[in-house]
């Protein structure tokens, strides 16, 4: 494995993966990124990990500079793609539960170019939690982390100023195309005072291993308990209608003190288990609790918007069935829908688009092939709040049953509104 701190493919496949991601996602809103030095400095990213392959990629756009992620070793299985993803800056873990010989060793060699890298000024990233998990919760970390960190406290000279980053990764759903998804970057410590300070080793990791979680905890949305869970989830959805992603730290501030609020009470709240129930029919039901407190109608300009996204719809709408039918194929865990739709909208969509630029410009003179593409093109923009609005009015009305049909969910969802909003009131 290279100690090369820069890769070529990493940056010529940058640009087309931003743009794929940024249409992937209805809003997409990134917070404190100056919090991430931007040359130089060796630095630890520590990531919360709730979406498959999509969190290091948002983390990879996001980040002023190239990542370099310690990354299961199973993808890495493949001789056809081991060498790609080695080019991304992707290097082999092995976990407890992976069947290999001399894994042991074989991470020590990853953590060995890890440092080596970071040596050079790379910056690194992990997720401690070691899996990934579609609740809003951090789940204990795991001892990777200090794996690497005891390796590297053989090398004190030289790592003293690394930097390690907290950053959180919020979907408002981690399983559609055109959700929404915030990545906030929290402040940064350093480990020199912790790792290389007096006391016994054993002690001083555990220490690191506690500001890291700590730390977490401030960029990302820690719902426990989890008796009041769907009840912080409805939360969530009244304060982004209220305050928007734009203001999230507001509503990442008022969640937190909502949730400390329901974990004093000696007793779940009255309400907790119909609204829990009626938020595990919703994810049945592929909704979420944002289609019941933002319902939407159909406007007059949705007539007009319908008719200049047509072309666009209708270019795209085979290749985006395509891209939903091979995931549906290939995927086995949901958390990974989002990755292989995103993978394969990509390839499509630009598939697609090749083969009407080349057939226009050999079928038609340059000076109509043109303006065809570019009416084309425009089209397919309008197209992506056209699809939008169709999928908020299914939603809304799939919503609308689902509550006719649980008339105790319906009044335990009211009766939660009312108590959640006259706390956040309180809170004031």
């Amino acid at each position: 494995m290279s100690k090369r701190a820069y890769s070529i493919v990493y940056a010529l496949l940058f640009p087309f993966v931003y743009v794929a991601a940024r249409l992937f996602y209805r809003r997409f809103k990134v917070i404190g990124r100056g919090n991430f030095p931007k040359k130089g400095t060796p630095v630890i990213l520590v990531a919360n990990h709730q979406n498959a392959l999509i969190d290091p990629l948002l983390c990879c756009l996001t980040a002023p500079r190239q990542l370099h992620f310690l990354t299961r070793a199973d993808v890495f299985r493949n001789p056809l793609l081991r060498p790609f993803v080695l080019a991304l800056n992707m290097l082999p873990v092995y976990r407890v539960r992976d069947v290999e010989v001399g894994k042991q060793a074989r991470n020590l060699l990853t953590f060995n170019t890890v440092i080596a890298r970071m040596k050079r000024g790379a910056a690194v990233g992990i997720f401690p939690e070691g899996n990934h998990g579609n609740m809003k919760v951090i789940r204990p970390l795991k001892k990777g982390l200090a794996q690497l960190i005891d390796i590297m406290a053989e090398d004190s000279d030289e790592l003293r100023e690394v930097l390690i980053v907290p950053v959180g990764i919020d979907y408002n759903d981690y399983d559609h195309s055109r959700s929404s998804v915030v990545i906030r970057y929290g402040s940064g410590f350093k480990v020199n005072d912790l790792l290389f300070g007096q006391g016994e080793r054993l002690e001083r990791y555990r220490a690191i291993m506690r500001r890291v979680h700590e730390n977490m905890l401030t960029v990302t949305l820690h719902l426990d308990p989890k008796e009041h869970y769907a009840v912080l989830r409805l939360a969530e959805a009244l304060l982004i209608k209220d305050h928007g992603y734009h203001n999230w730290p507001h509503v990442h501030e008022k969640l937190h003190q909502l949730r400390d609020q329901l974990a004093a009470l000696e007793q779940p709240v009255a309400y907790a288990q119909e609204v829990t129930t009626l938020y595990e029919t919703l994810k049945k039901e592929r909704l979420q609790f944002a289609d019941l407190v933002s319902p939407t109608t159909l406007q007059v300009s949705d007539l007009f918007l319908a008719t200049l996204a047509l072309p666009g719809l209708l270019l795209h709408l085979p290749g985006w069935q395509l891209a939903l039918a091979a995931t549906r194929r290939v995927v086995i865990d949901p958390q990974f829908n989002s990755t292989f739709r995103l993978l394969f909208g990509m390839l499509l969509f630009g598939l697609t688009w090749v083969v009407l630029s080349a057939g226009l410009l050999t079928l038609t003179a340059p000076n109509v092939a043109w303006p065809v593409l570019l009416i084309l093109f425009i089209s397919s923009i309008l197209a992506l709040p056209f699809c939008d609005r169709l999928i908020d009015l299914g939603n809304t009305r799939k919503a609308k049953m689902v509550f006719e049909r649980s008339p105790q969910g319906a009044i335990a969802f009211n009766k939660a509104c009312s108590d959640v909003l006259s706390r956040m009131t309180a809170q004031q």
